[in-house]
């Protein structure tokens, strides 16, 4: 089984020679080689500190070096070296980037390191067979019920990357691990490999023809990649599977389209309008297509209400919608006798409680009632209940802006693992709530507020219920465009590579930025930001 390889694209090679079996790389003691391609070789290996297996991708270009001594990679003459180097800050780079995203759609990394001149990631080893397996040996599992099923994880993780403003730009169907309880998982990015194609002038073969759109062909920022990038990927997938046949280049269909659309195949067993979201999703123009994977997956699921994670079959939908009159009556009673239930005993407890003292007020909105103001309205917290204040609003506002964001910041640039990243967040949430308890403690502490008439309780003003909030600085942004790619540093501190870094935040203030590449001069920027305002650095390496 091959976690992290696909199928090499026209042009590559696999020739690179493995490590020997038994090497000690770390912790980490390989026992067999499970793939190669023509810019990694897999292994299955033993993790000797917590006793489990693990597959270990190595970064090894065999077009570009060679292995001497047994481990050792270096290149193959010194006009292939920058292009190598290119290649391995680009696998770390990914690398890096998977640590930060933990979901169960998405390939984990629990390492990365380099050694022996190159770059290595561990990872779970993942056992099934890849979309592609299935498509050709397979073909007849496949329904438009099992490919809901199958695309509704990538979906969510597509849509986890992209809110972090990253796009795979891989997406193929092998480069999808069906799992094997069924599940699907996105693997890599095959960074290393685009890099290595621009540097090489040669992206035309280093993209994977039928998926790749019309956007990743043109070096032209007239031509922006974005969800509709991964969409029509995805959408390729989909046509491969229901129709066993893949859409030619977009390249070609950019002069002559000659992919009949879906719709117009009419695959048996498949609904319409299953049939027309994948013809939208694989429009030649990226404005045709849905604009983020929210928009494609309610196209893909139109008629079908399916639970979240769950693709449940047309028959048990309708079973569990279905309700009978005798049902219906019986839960109209129960909810009749419910409520007639709770109206008395509020009766009675208002009948039956001390003179003069009024029932608190319950405020329900869509947030909690926060601040003073809320807890005058109430005549003060109720006994057994906690109010929450307006300091304990803010302090959870401040962890959550600064403390995470802090965690991202490390998390990509000091090469920990995703379990570090996972206790960084673990930790943050722990301030969080810590902050939050000791302010209920306060509110609870505090004198109660003398008791108000319903009719002069008014409710809280959202101007005066989180003063705080309103008077938090904002921070400005820092956007960067840096091709092929940079190592950026913010006053000496490295905050990431770019890309896949697309922007950072700031406080207010002026910064000078670096941007390395070892092929290059760096690029040194003084910049001014300015409290919501953007500033942009946009450079070309050559």
């Amino acid at each position: 089984m091959d976690v992290a390889t696909s199928t090499p694209p026209i042009g590559e090679q696999a020739v690179a020679a493995p490590l020997p079996l038994d090497t000690r790389l770390g912790s980490y003691r390989l026992t067999r080689v499970v793939g190669q391609g023509g810019f990694g070789i897999d292994y299955e290996a033993q993790d000797l500190s917590l006793q489990r297996r693990v597959a270990i991708k190595e970064y090894m270009p065999s077009q570009l070096a060679t292995r001497s001594d047994g481990c050792t990679v270096h290149p193959i003459s010194s006009r292939s070296a920058k292009t190598f180097e290119l290649g391995r800050r680009s696998f770390v780079a990914e690398a890096r980037l998977l640590a930060q995203f933990r979901h169960p759609g998405l390939l984990e990394v629990l390492h990365f390191w380099e050694e022996n001149g190159t770059a290595y990631m561990a990872m779970p080893f993942y056992e099934g067979r890849t979309l592609q397996q299935v498509i050709n040996k397979q073909s007849s599992l496949i329904t438009q019920e099992w490919l809901l099923q199958t695309v509704r994880p990538l979906l969510d993780a597509l849509e986890h990357m992209h809110a972090a403003d990253c796009y795979h730009r891989d997406v193929s169907a092998d480069n999808i691990l069906i799992l094997n309880d069924g599940k699907a998982l996105l693997l890599d990015f095959g960074a290393a490999r685009r890099v290595i194609g621009d540097s090489e002038q040669a992206l035309t073969v280093m993209l994977k023809p039928g998926y790749a759109p019309i956007e990743q062909y043109a070096d032209d920022p007239a031509f922006r990649q974005g969800p509709w990038t991964d969409i029509y990927a995805l959408s390729a997938v989909l046509y491969f599977a229901a129709s066993g046949k893949l859409p030619t280049a977009a390249a070609s269909r950019v002069m002559h389209d000659a992919v009949p659309p879906l719709s117009a195949l009419q695959p048996p067993g498949y609904d319409n309008a299953f049939l027309e979201a994948i013809d939208k999703g694989l429009s030649i123009r990226p404005e045709n297509r849905p604009r983020t994977i929210a928009e494609f997956r309610a196209l893909l699921f139109r008629d079908l209400p399916v639970p979240t994670g769950i693709a449940q079959p047309a028959a048990m939908r309708a079973r569990h919608q279905a309700v009978s009159p005798r049902t219906a009556v019986r839960r109209a009673v129960a909810t009749s006798i419910g409520m007639a239930v709770i109206a008395l005993a509020a009766i009675g407890w208002v009948v039956m409680r001390p003179s003069g003292e009024m029932p608190p007020v319950a405020v329900a909105t869509g947030v909690a009632a926060t601040g003073t103001a809320a807890a005058a309205a109430a005549g003060g917290p109720a006994p057994g209940s906690t109010a929450t204040g307006g300091a304990a609003a803010e302090s959870a506002a401040t962890v959550d802006a600064g403390t995470v964001g802090a965690g991202t910041d490390n998390a990509a640039t000091s090469g920990v693992t995703a379990d570090d990243a996972a206790n960084d967040s673990a930790v943050t949430s722990n301030v969080t709530t810590s902050n939050a308890a000791t302010s209920n403690a306060a509110a609870n502490s505090a004198p109660s507020a003398p008791s108000t008439p319903l009719a002069a309780a008014a409710p809280a003003s959202p101007d005066t219920a989180a003063p705080a909030a309103a008077s938090k600085p904002a921070n400005g942004t820092l956007r960067l465009a840096i091709k092929p790619w940079g190592e950026v540093y913010v006053d000496g501190v490295q905050r990431g590579i770019s890309p896949p870094l697309k922007q950072l935040n700031l406080r207010p203030g002026s910064y000078r930025v670096e941007i390395r590449n070892p092929g290059a001069p760096s690029v040194t920027r003084q910049i001014e930001v300015g409290a919501g305002k953007q500033v942009a650095i946009t450079h070309r390496f050559d």
